[in-house]
Parts: structure tokens; sequence; C-alpha cells
């Protein structure tokens, strides 16, 4: 066979729509074990604190020393998912944490196709790829567990599909109150609106009784709340937090010119949430009902990260799932409201290359993306500035979503 032939059919094949998937998945695989790799050897921050934790545990000694910088928040049920970490060093088991987190988005991808059928290409997009999702790989924990686990909780209902039992709930729970207890808040409006009781009763059961197993021979309960009370001054204010009323009093901080709009921080939080609550409450839809409560958590918790907006895209897969009848102008707007931020809007172009029924959607997704282009822009000039702008785009965002699913819902009525 001569050269020629080998490399036509090569070419054939770079151009075969049919392969593009292909490609497409082995582009966003190595992009994500760079991720593992990157963040794997640096970022030590807060995962100091989770190993430490860990360590403690497994030595019999007080996880909840304040001792250090970084000191452990999470509730004692946290404990049983990480106390692994404390059997290898502290370099070992950030590695071994960013493996188990790649395992985890895979099978959170592998799921999320199974319940909505959605393509393949398009979960990777928004899901792995989106910004919130990205920074699980950093110092942080519980991110792609929590989701997971928020998605097991939640996709039943807004997909229409039969609920778990009540025992299957209180575990999934579990992993959301162990870690990110403020993320339940949601999940707990829905559950009170469609009269999940026993799985509410459940969920709060088996998290009492785990926790106050492991503070027997411990008062870790006591340790954990007292280390929360110690932490929570400031929660609201502070550099770290993405909540509106953070991002607004940040805003008046940094210019006298604009001071007077902290006055307005408290009563914007009131109003939002307060229509939020009106359209979760007033909806018969399901899958806006859940989209409704995920948003809410985000705009009700006054202390919410960077990676606690992992939420965004959940949204927007089970908003994209349960209307692919729309339009298709409207589903992809929809789509590139729903977060697709400054790495999708690059990783889009490259995947573009491979599926040339796409191209469009770079100069799209491009537009909606450049807030966080000039947060990247500022980073290495000024931090504070640049997490300013990143949080002021997620939470506008979020609006955007909770305005993007008001008029689906208007569409409905």
């Amino acid at each position: 066979m001569s050269d020629i032939s080998l490399i036509q059919k090569l070419g054939d094949f770079l151009k075969s729509y049919k392969n593009s998937r292909t490609y497409f998945i082995i582009f966003y695989f190595l992009v994500t074990v760079i991720y593992v790799i990157y963040y794997g050897v640096r970022d030590q921050v807060d995962f100091t604190a989770f190993h430490r934790a860990a360590s403690l545990f497994l030595m019999d000694d007080n996880p909840y020393d304040r001792n250090y910088p970084f000191y452990f928040l999470n509730a004692p049920s946290a404990l049983i998912f990480i106390f692994p970490l404390g059997l290898f060093e502290v370099q070992v088991a950030s590695i071994l944490f960013r493996c188990i987190n790649f395992v985890l988005l895979f099978f959170l991808v592998w799921k999320v196709k199974k319940d909505t059928h959605l393509e393949l290409s398009l979960i990777f997009s928004i899901l792995i790829l989106s910004t919130p999702i990205r920074t699980t790989f950093g110092s942080g924990l519980g991110g792609i567990f929590v989701a997971i686990s928020i998605w097991y909780l939640i996709s039943p209902y807004a997909l229409r599909r039969e609920p778990a039992k009540p025992l299957q709930e209180a575990f999934w729970a579990l992993g959301v109150l162990s870690f990110k207890p403020y993320l339940f808040a949601g999940i707990f409006i829905l559950y009170l609106l469609l009269r999940r009781f026993k799985s509410l009763f459940c969920i709060f059961g088996v998290f009492a009784v785990v926790n106050i197993f492991l503070s027997v021979n411990k008062p870790l309960i006591f340790e954990w709340v007292d280390n929360m009370r110690v932490r929570s001054s400031g929660l609201a204010s502070e550099e770290g937090a993405s909540s509106l009323v953070s991002i607004i009093s940040r805003l008046g901080e940094s210019s006298t010119l604009t001071a007077w709009i902290i006055h307005f921080a408290w009563p914007l939080y009131v109003i939002i949430n307060s229509l939020v609550l009106r359209q979760l409450i007033k909806t018969s839809v399901p899958s806006l009902k859940a989209c409704y409560a995920l948003i809410i958590t985000m705009s009700l918790s006054l202390y919410v990260n960077h990676r606690d907006y992992v939420l965004i895209p959940i949204v927007a897969l089970i908003l994209l799932a349960s209307f692919q009848r729309l339009p298709a102008q409207n589903s992809l707007t929809l789509m590139l409201r729903c977060g697709l931020l400054t790495g999708s809007a690059i990783f889009q172009l490259v995947s573009s290359l491979f599926e040339p029924r796409r191209k469009s959607l770079f100069v799209l997704t491009l537009i909606i993306s450049l807030p966080s282009f000039l947060s990247g822009y500022f980073w290495h000039k000024d931090l504070e500035k640049s997490f300013l702008i990143y949080d002021s785009m997620i939470v506008l965002t979020t609006l955007v979503i909770f305005w993007s699913s008001y008029k689906i819902q208007k569409s409905l009525d």
C-alpha cells in the first residue's frame, strides 16, 4: 500500500463526522489528566487540613485541632470518606485524591448520559470543562462527590423517574451534609413541597446517628460546631465567598464612589430569593421545580465558594434534557447561558475542528465568556479584582439561568 493511500485514508478518517466523537473524548480525557497532574502537585492549601484531619483521626487524636492555619470544618461523618487519605504522605494523598476525582467525573458523565440521553460531547462541554467543575480539582474536597450525590437526589424528580428508596436517599444526602450542608437547602425545600417527609426523616436520622456514633469516644460533634462557630464570623463578606451579599459588599468597599451600593445588598438578597422561592412553589413542572430548588440553594447561601457552583452545570443538563423539543435556537441559547465559561469556550474552539457542524458555537460561546477572559487578564495583575470579576460573573450566570427557567415556565403556562 502506497504512502499516498495511507495519508488519504488518514485524512478521510480525520474528516469523518462519525469518528469526531472519538477525538472529542480523547481530547477531553487528556485535558482532564493534565488537570489531575497539575493540581496534584500544587495548591495544597485546603487539602492539608483534610489530610491532617484524616491522619489525626487514624491516630485517635482530635481531627478538629485548631492549632494550624487551616483546620477541619466538615462534619464527623466526612471522616468516613476521607480517612484513607491519612494512610499516605500529603503529596501522595493529594495526587491520589485528584485521581479519585478524575474517576468520579467520568462516572458522573456516564450517569448523566444514562439518565438524560444527551449527546456525550454536550455533557463533557457543560459538565467536565465548565469552570465550577474544573475548580474541584483544586484544593477543595467533596465537590465532585457532592455533585454526584445531588444528581442522585434530584434527577429522579426532575426527569420524572422512580425516586430512590428513603435509605438510599439518606446515603447520598450524607455526602452532601457531610461536606457542604448548606447545599442541601434547596433539596430540603423541594422534598417538603413534594411531601417526601419519610425521606427527610431518614436523611436527617442517618446523618445524626452516624455523627453520634463517631462521637461516642470523643465529642467530635461539639468540636465540629465549635470550629464552625469560630470560622463563621465574616464568612458572608470574605474574599473567598461568591454570594450576592459578599460581591455587593466587596464592590462597595473597592471604591468610595460605589460605597452606596452596599445598602442594596440585603434588599436584593431578599428580593431575589423571594422570587425564586415563589417560582419554586408556583410551578407544576417537575424539572423546573428541581432547577429552582438548586438555584435557590446558590442564591440563599451566604457563604458560597467557587466549587459550590458545580450546581450550575447540573441545572443546565436538567433543562436541556427536559426541554429538548424546544426550537434548536432556543436550546442553543439556553446551553450557552448555562455555564459554558472560559475553559469551555477554549475547548469548544478545539472541538469545533472535529465537529464541522458546530463551528458557529465558538463565536457565540466566546461572546458570553468575555467576563471570564477579563478575570483571567487580571489574575496576575490584581488577584482580588480577578476574584471579584469571576464571582460576579457566576452570580450573573445563576440569575440568567433563573430567567431562562422562568421564560420556559411562561411558555408552558
